[in-house]
């Protein structure tokens, strides 16, 4: 295959690949790895679009039309320091302390908003806003495309993704939230019957769910929990007295069917 694409990040790869494909043009990245499109990103520049030898020209015409229709990047200026009121804010801003704001302020500086147009209407249904150095500092999408954002992804300074809100029933409410750590998911909360309060809850352990618990409002603790092995259920324990305790655990065979139970306490 051949270099197509030298991305500044991951994001911007899946970006290209999205365009190549509704052009029913085919390629592959290397060296990112990529969770629902908008998992783990990498924070270097290694990240590369490669397409077949024969459906190079078209995907280099393609990517030349998208990146002049881009608007262009406007580096902003780090603000300027405070003026100190006392000699200790006075201490506090030297020399280093204004450098390492400078150095932040160009590294999360939003000044560039790139995108996808799935249904080539003429609006983006995936917005990426990146920061001067390349990294993705904020993600909206319309999953659904209804011309309503559905899905806010925000990262940290290397491109990782920290959070996301998403609005899963597409009713305009976010009823869903998740939370990563080194880029893969560990905790995601929803409410599901529209009372503001978070009553189901994922673990995972390394991007893969462990357990999925349903939580009693009035407690705030579980009335049933249930364990996954390799994304299968394999047992599941229940409160049946509401007393905060689970006390029941229940075996499920390879379909997800009861398949015994015991008292666990």
């Amino acid at each position: 295959m051949r270099l197509l694409y030298e991305a500044a990040n991951g994001v911007e790869a899946h970006m290209i690949l999205n365009l190549l494909e509704q052009q029913e043009l085919s390629g592959r990245i290397d060296g990112a790895f990529l969770q629902g499109g908008i998992g783990e990103l990498p924070a270097g520049n290694q990240v590369r679009v490669m397409v077949e030898e024969h459906d190079y020209a078209a995907a280099k015409a393609i990517v030349t039309a998208w990146d002049a229709a881009q608007p262009p990047a406007e580096v902003a200026a780090a603000p300027a320091p405070a003026v100190a009121t006392s000699s200790k804010t006075m201490i506090l801003l030297t020399g280093l302390a204004i450098g390492a704001l400078c150095t932040f302020a160009f590294l999360r500086a939003p000044v560039a908003d790139r995108g996808v147009d799935r249904n080539g209407d003429g609006v983006l249904d995936e917005h990426w806003r990146l920061s001067a150095s390349g990294q993705v500092v904020g993600n909206e999408v319309d999953r659904n495309l209804d011309g309503k954002v559905d899905l806010i992804a925000h990262f940290n300074q290397q491109g990782l993704m920290e959070t996301n809100e998403s609005d899963d029933d597409f009713d305009g409410v976010f009823e869903s939230k998740a939370s990563y750590r080194l880029g893969e998911a560990y905790l995601a909360e929803v409410d599901t019957d529209g009372d503001a309060y978070l009553d189901l809850r994922f673990h995972y352990a390394f991007g893969v769910i462990s357990t999925m618990e349903y939580i009693n409002p009035a407690s705030g603790l579980p009335r049933k929990t249930e364990y996954y092995v390799r994304n299968k259920m394999t047992h599941f324990d229940t409160d049946t007295d509401l007393d905060g305790k689970l006390d029941k655990r229940t075996r499920v065979d390879g379909l997800g069917e009861p398949a015994g139970e015991e008292h666990i306490r």
